[in-house]
């Protein structure tokens, strides 16, 4: 298992999912250039919170946090509590092109045919890296596949978004 697996099951562990909060309409939680639902990349710890709170331990140097009102498999890397990427793990939440986990990597050519390919570090499947510029800084949507369907995704600023262990 990846360290980045690891670390978004290390959060949802630590209690970065709850069934308790009143979730936005899966519609609401698109994943653009900038980041998803009301998550936006550079937004701090506090910010988030002011939107509508987070699940997260609110420590460390690095962490993933899930906005209250995310849907399941959303969750928000912060490094130095500045959001730096959003992560999705589960179908249902599609970027502005309509691509999401359980799209095939034909699907994500398509879409974003400017992409690039490179091997996964632990499986055999890709990254498929779509570069998306940004006014603050260079911002990527980076697609993990199996090799024939997307099984992750996240957007974020580069490098953080990048790193294939997240916090780790």
């Amino acid at each position: 298992m990846n360290r980045r697996v690891l670390g978004l099951l290390t959060a949802l562990a630590a209690g970065a999912c709850s069934r308790d909060a009143a979730p936005v309409p899966e519609a609401a939680w698109v994943v653009g250039d900038d980041g998803a639902g009301i998550v936006r990349l550079g937004m701090t710890r506090d910010d988030l919170i002011a939107a509508g709170g987070v699940r997260g331990d609110g420590g460390g140097e690095c962490e993933f946090v899930r906005p209250e009102s995310a849907p399941s498999g959303l969750l928000a890397m912060l490094v130095n509590g500045t959001v730096r990427s959003v992560d999705v793990s589960a179908a249902g939440i599609a970027t502005v092109a309509g691509i999401g986990v359980g799209s095939t990597e034909e699907q994500v050519r398509k879409a974003y045919p400017w992409s690039r390919s490179q091997l996964h570090k632990y499986t055999s499947g890709h990254y498929l890296l779509v570069d998306i510029g940004g006014v603050e800084g260079s911002r990527r949507l980076v697609f993990e596949t199996d090799g024939t369907r997307v099984t992750r995704y996240r957007v974020g600023r580069i490098p953080e978004v990048d790193w294939v262990e997240g916090c780790a």
